[in-house]
């Protein structure tokens, strides 16, 4: 199918044109090159991560950040960065996350990232965010920027319950500010952003999901429940089954709450063909849980995206789906070799 040539042209709404043909026909080829397990692409990835804060006020124990496991050294990401970054693969990207091993938040350039996204690309902005250490400016702020969500990650209804495993949050203060910025989006009369608080089912917690959902409910937020994810330090080294005797301490006992897959990589990492991970200092990743510098494909954005994104380590990496073996400690290879996955 022969696709129009796209235009400038611009509805009364701001909506472009332009953008939006560039972004389909980049779909409908990734997608292609996808199926055809292409090891050089000529599409760009669809879905970009943006860690625009690798570090984080709280000490979540399944948490490599909490657990200061990290060695990656800690910072923001600046706004130069983000705007080299986003200025070039901007355009092809239905989702800008902003957010991956730390608390966002911390970004004070944060709101004028999302301003900055909306009006070049209006590429949907998502975040994920504890609600910790957030000054009423910066809250009202993000308001008025209007990502298309924000996921906030609060999993208890209680103080008592929630702190097990958000170590060193405060409810009192995440309320606060949730209410404040439910206030600030009402008095502006916005539809964005989605308010969502996400309660992630424990052992210890999940008593309280009905209590949780209530509350969302009169705060006037949306809810949902997200699986736990227990394998993030060890995803390419151990064994499913042992992973989950190791944290049997966590696991809720609804199994429907658990996330995990017993098959490995070998139904094939998308990630290598559809989206990016990029740290705060520019440096990327194949996937969104790799924070170990030996891990990284490139550990500094180039001068050109398309150096790294059909360099040899992602074209390396992609082979692997094709039946092509490579260095045992390569870091996909790991992860395709390993017996499971959570």
């Amino acid at each position: 199918m022969v696709l129009p040539a796209a235009t400038e042209k611009m509805t009364p709404a701001g909506f472009n044109l332009s953008h939006w043909w560039k972004r389909r026909n980049n779909r409908a080829l990734n997608k292609r090159e996808f199926r055809e397990r292409r090891t050089v692409l000529k599409s760009m990835p669809q879905i970009a991560y943006l860690d625009v804060s690798n570090a984080c006020p709280l000490s979540c124990p399944l948490c490599p950040t909490g657990k200061k496991e990290s060695s990656a050294v800690k910072g923001l990401m600046k706004f130069s960065t983000f705007k080299k970054i986003f200025d070039e693969i901007g355009p092809y990207l239905y989702e800008l996350h902003l957010y991956n091993w730390g608390e966002p938040l911390l970004n004070q350039d944060l709101p004028e990232m999302i301003r900055y996204a909306k009006s070049r690309y209006d590429v949907d902005v998502i975040l994920s965010t504890t609600l910790m250490k957030v000054s009423k400016d910066l809250a009202t702020e993000l308001i008025k920027a209007k990502p298309d969500l924000i996921s906030l990650s609060i999993d208890g209804a209680t103080q008592e319950v929630y702190e097990k495993y958000r170590v060193g949050g405060k409810l009192d203060e995440i309320f606060a500010t949730l209410r404040l910025m439910v206030d600030v989006k009402d008095t502006l009369g916005q539809k964005k952003p989605l308010l969502r608080w996400q309660f992630i089912p424990m052992k210890h917690n999940e008593h309280e999901i009905e209590t949780a959902r209530k509350m969302a409910s009169e705060m006037g937020v949306a809810f949902r429940t997200h699986r736990v994810r227990l394998n993030v330090t060890n995803f390419d080294k151990k064994d499913f089954k042992d992973i989950l005797e190791e944290n049997k301490d966590w696991l809720p006992k609804d199994e429907k709450y658990i996330r995990y897959d017993d098959s490995g990589a070998k139904s094939v990492c998308k990630f290598l063909w559809d989206r990016v991970i990029v740290n705060f200092d520019g440096s990327i990743a194949p996937c969104c849980k790799i924070y170990t510098k030996e891990d990284l494909f490139t550990d500094k954005y180039p001068e050109s995206f398309q150096d790294v994104w059909n360099g040899e380590k992602y074209q390396k990496a992609r082979a692997i789906f094709t039946g092509t073996t490579t260095d045992k400690d390569f870091v996909c290879q790991r992860c395709f070799d390993r017996d499971g996955n959570i």
